[in-house]
């Protein structure tokens, strides 16, 4: 696979959460907003939210030992423009590896109840 740049990564990642958020349900009973936690490289590692919502970072992902965090949007919170005429039907999520380039994808869990 080939390496991207950080700012492609970061781009990427940002619309995958993005995109993929808005195509679930969001849920009011979900209060955490934020998780944190110092992820090592050579082990990897996950960090979740209420409501299911999971970070995975394989081990050798990241090129050190660094903070991972993830935050939910709440529905007060301005998105941007990045995505103009999108409309949101549940959360967005953050996901902040610091800058870093990743040596190989994260993956993200997002709950969906399709009732």
């Amino acid at each position: 696979m080939p390496f991207l740049s950080p700012r492609i990564v970061a781009a990427s990642l940002t619309l995958l959460v993005l995109g993929f958020a808005s195509a679930c349900g969001g849920s009011s009973t979900d209060n955490e907003t934020s998780a944190s936690k110092l992820v090592i490289a050579a082990e990897g590692g996950e960090l979740s939210l209420d409501g299911g919502v999971i970070v995975r970072i394989p081990a050798g992902a990241l090129p050190g030992d660094l903070p991972v965090t993830i935050t939910r949007f709440s529905g007060d919170d301005t998105l941007g423009t990045e995505l103009e005429g999108a409309d949101s039907l549940g959360g967005a999520f953050n996901v902040d590896i610091g800058g870093a380039t990743l040596a190989s994808p994260l993956t993200l869990e997002i709950p969906f109840d399709p009732s």
